[in-house]
């Protein structure tokens, strides 16, 4: 954007340099063409910005299905240990408390379904309880769900990185909010969940600073443009004696006076 802001600005320093148009309507040309090359670029802008949205929230829908699975895996673990504890060794059988540290989450569950099948190899009477059968499967089946959802979330994922990455997302993405989003794996389950897009306000900011820079710029070619006209009129004009009105250089009297020139 900023490139194009200067090009803008040096288009008017170009056009008012020339001899053949008036101030008014190079400036009129100038503040077309800017005004359409802002258009250009707002439009050009809104598309990438809904594109990355668009990705953005398919990356997020992805990690709260994920996320959706953990917690729902550690309740039913919670269940299966309140059967558990009927046949023994309640100092290993504690509640899992869904946190914010998911992976601490992921991990106690983990150690918690392997210290009740431990106790299920113990005690048949455990491991042929029509409830603890029940939960296992469901278990097992989360545990299914929870890869068929890490898969799609890292589909999403990777769609969203990739267009990020491409010229010119890649030169505006991280100014706009949108950071690259972290792969699944259990090292980075809290990345995931801190994963944000932006909300808008950066957008507008964006856009803000971009309008004062482009009114900046406009103004700065603009007194450029002037000085342009007025060397250009100072080198195509001479000064009667008399009056000392300014007229141009073929002309034989003065435009103001009538003197004629010698």
């Amino acid at each position: 954007m900023r490139l194009i802001l200067l090009y803008a600005a040096s288009s008017l320093i170009f056009f008012t340099s020339g001899c053949g148009r008036g101030f008014s309507d190079t400036v009129s040309s100038f503040i077309s063409f800017l005004f359409l090359t802002s258009i250009v670029v707002i439009v050009f802008a809104v598309v990438i910005y809904n594109k990355l949205q668009q990705h953005g929230q398919q990356v997020k829908a992805g990690h709260a299905n994920v996320l959706t699975m953990i917690q729902k895996r550690a309740d039913l673990v919670n269940k299966l240990m309140d059967i558990a504890r009927e046949y023994g060794a309640h100092e290993k059988l504690t509640h899992i408390t869904v946190s914010n540290n998911l992976v601490d989450t992921f991990q106690k569950t983990n150690e918690a379904i392997t210290n009740v099948s431990a106790l299920a190899t113990q005690y048949p009477d455990l491991k042929a309880n029509a409830t603890y059968q029940k939960l296992m499967e469901q278990i097992h089946s989360i545990e299914s769900d929870i890869q068929i959802k890490r898969e799609a979330y890292n589909s999403a994922v990777r769609g969203y990185n990739s267009y990020r990455l491409q010229i010119p997302q890649v030169l505006i993405a991280p100014a706009l909010g949108f950071k690259e989003a972290p792969y699944f794996d259990l090292e980075n389950i809290q990345a995931i969940k801190e994963f944000r897009t932006d909300d808008g306000e950066m957008l507008k900011n964006a856009i803000s600073q971009a309008t004062s820079r482009a009114v900046d710029m406009a103004k700065k070619g603009i007194e450029k443009g002037m000085e342009n006209m007025e060397r250009a009129k100072s080198q195509n004009s001479k000064f009667c004696q008399k009056c000392g009105a300014r007229n141009n250089v073929t002309a034989k009297f003065c435009e103001s006076c009538g003197t004629p020139f010698e």
